[in-house]
């Protein structure tokens, strides 16, 4: 988390998202680590996160498809929308 707030603060997103995904990824319990970073990180930063973890293996299996459901501010999704094995 440290090298991933460091990047932030030097306006590196590319990295920044980068060290997120691996955080989410190597978490005990995926979906609570997205949930606790949705509470936390600048939105623009965990829309880019969500759809990161979505374009991973540890993406959604089945997301919704249709409607608002797990769509957050401006329609994004929300780790909630977000499934993770």
């Amino acid at each position: 988390m440290t090298a991933a707030n460091q990047k932030m603060m030097e306006g590196n997103i590319e990295e920044t998202i980068g060290h997120l995904l691996n955080f989410v990824k190597f978490s005990g319990n995926p979906r609570a680590t997205l949930l606790t970073l949705q509470q936390t990180l600048p939105l623009p930063i965990f829309n880019l996160l969500v759809r990161a973890v979505a374009a991973t293996s540890i993406g959604p299996s089945s997301g919704p498809s249709a409607g608002t459901q797990g769509q957050g501010r401006s329609g994004e999704p929300t780790a909630a929308a977000v499934e993770v094995d």
